[in-house]
């Protein structure tokens, strides 16, 4: 399988003429709701709520899932038509991802997931904490491949409680690069030899390299910190993302990046752009998750949260 699949939790819906893509980015809530307008689908609707804290960090309290309860009732009250398929895009610092090389794959679901958490517990103890997901990505160099996440299962479960106290059902729970990789992947498998790709957005910075079959091979996350704001890190995440691309190019001989791409809101995607084409010596390219969406009058693409964007445009 070339794409990214892994649901947290997940439950059937029949094929939607609208939906609703919700991100959890650092301490806000956004949601975004897309409608098939004709043959296109519209971005109709935006909505943010402020938590008084920022999920999936640190250890989540009763008052912090009454608040979070609460927040997704009122966004949930804010929206055309509450009864849709909700797509959750999770911050990605939240997660571990890790691409095993097996000998041989297991055979089964659970015992995949077991050497994953084995594996896991292994090189991070606090990963026996975590909520653990796998998904087979073939074979290569004789060596099974197996994508591995893991989210803390505290916070899953708040976000469950969560949901259910504002009466929601969520239909797909996904880190926010799954949500955009999969957005963007008949795109970037147009890169033949591999490529990078790097998701930034106020909160946090993800980036995911890919080989010559688009499948994801390595992945590196970070939390930006509020100071950001004030004193710009695009330097210091172009430095990052130039050792990471370098490092993981000189570990194997048959690896390759041809091509460094760029998903940003409009206030990082010039500045950002502008760092990395210097330190990497070749323009990186920049993309649009709103290729093929219409945008309602006064929706501004350029400003909006890649993860609910994201998550809001994915039929699954």
């Amino acid at each position: 399988m070339s794409r990214l699949w892994n649901k947290l939790q997940a439950q059937a819906w029949p094929a939607p003429r609208a939906c609703i893509g919700l991100e959890i980015a650092g301490e806000r809530l956004i949601a975004i709701h897309t409608e098939l307008m004709g043959d296109v689908w519209s971005v109709t609707h935006v909505a943010e709520e402020r938590l008084p804290f920022v999920p999936f960090r640190g250890i989540p309290r009763a008052e912090e899932m009454s608040a979070l309860a609460q927040a997704l009732e009122r966004l949930a009250g804010s929206q055309h038509q509450t009864q849709l398929p909700i797509q959750f895009a999770l911050p990605d610092p939240a997660a571990m991802f890790q691409v095993l090389e097996l000998d041989a794959l297991p055979g089964t679901l659970h015992e995949r997931n077991a050497l994953a958490r084995f594996r896991l517990e292994k090189e991070w103890p606090a990963a026996v904490n975590m909520e653990c997901v796998t998904q087979p990505l073939g074979e290569d160099q004789g060596r099974a491949l197996l994508l591995v996440m893991a989210v803390d299962r505290a916070w899953l479960d708040c976000l469950r409680s969560a949901c259910r106290v504002a009466g929601l059902v969520p239909s797909v729970m996904d880190m926010t690069l799954c949500h955009v990789f999969n957005r963007l992947h008949e795109r970037l498998g147009e890169e033949a030899s591999g490529g990078a790709l790097l998701v930034i957005e106020p909160h946090a910075w993800t980036l995911l390299l890919w080989d010559n079959a688009t499948r994801p091979r390595f992945v590196r996350t970070r939390w930006r910190e509020t100071a950001a704001v004030d004193v710009p890190d695009h330097d210091a995440i172009a430095i990052d993302v130039e050792r990471l691309v370098r490092a993981y190019v000189l570990a194997a001989p048959e690896r390759n990046v041809s091509g460094l791409y760029i998903c940003a809101a409009d206030a990082d995607l010039a500045p950002l752009a502008t760092c990395l084409d210097t330190r990497m010596r070749t323009p990186c390219v920049r993309l649009s998750l709103g290729q093929g969406l219409s945008f309602a009058p006064g929706v501004e693409e350029g400003v909006l949260s890649l993860g609910a964007l994201a998550a809001a445009a994915l039929r699954t």
